[in-house]
């Protein structure tokens, strides 16, 4: 039986919905969101000021990539990538100004068609309506910031 009517990390859960002061979000098992990160499904809420990565789940974003959004307004985005050996971020291309920062790993990147490999620290910037991707050659994170925001990693 669930427990309806809990506080948890500043959102409010009844049932299977999850209320903050700006959202709802349906979630699968609230006795996971109250219990640490398995079976959560929480969403991070647009112009959160504080947000612990504990609260944060990734969701999949292509075979072996774990998309995570850390923080975001209308203007801004940032999110985490990880990446397992071999996968791919599919070549594409979107409206939105990105830069992505390597965190760890290796990866070859394709922008607009001009191929390198990049690693921890380095930098990519790939402006709106530019063809991007890439294949992940060691496991490892990226960063992307974009701007502005995402409107379609959030529905």
């Amino acid at each position: 039986m669930k427990k309806t009517g809990h506080y948890s990390e500043g959102f409010l859960i009844f049932g299977d919905v999850l209320w903050s002061c700006k959202k709802k979000y349906r979630v699968p098992d609230p006795e996971g969101c109250r219990n640490g990160r398995k079976g959560r499904t929480m969403s991070v809420v647009k112009d959160q000021i504080w947000l612990s990565d504990k609260n944060v789940e990734g969701t999949a974003a292509a075979e072996g990539v774990e998309r995570r959004i850390k923080s975001y307004t209308d203007e801004l985005m940032v999110v985490e990538n990880v990446f397992q050996k071999g996968a791919v971020g599919a070549v594409h291309s979107h409206p939105h100004t990105q830069i992505t920062y390597v965190v760890s790993g290796k990866f070859e990147f394709n922008i607009g068609g001009e191929k390198r490999i990049v690693t921890a620290g380095d930098t990519m910037l790939k402006k709106n309506g530019i063809e991007h991707g890439c294949v992940c050659l060691e496991e490892g994170i990226l960063l992307d910031i974009f701007s502005p925001m995402r409107e379609d990693f959030v529905k």
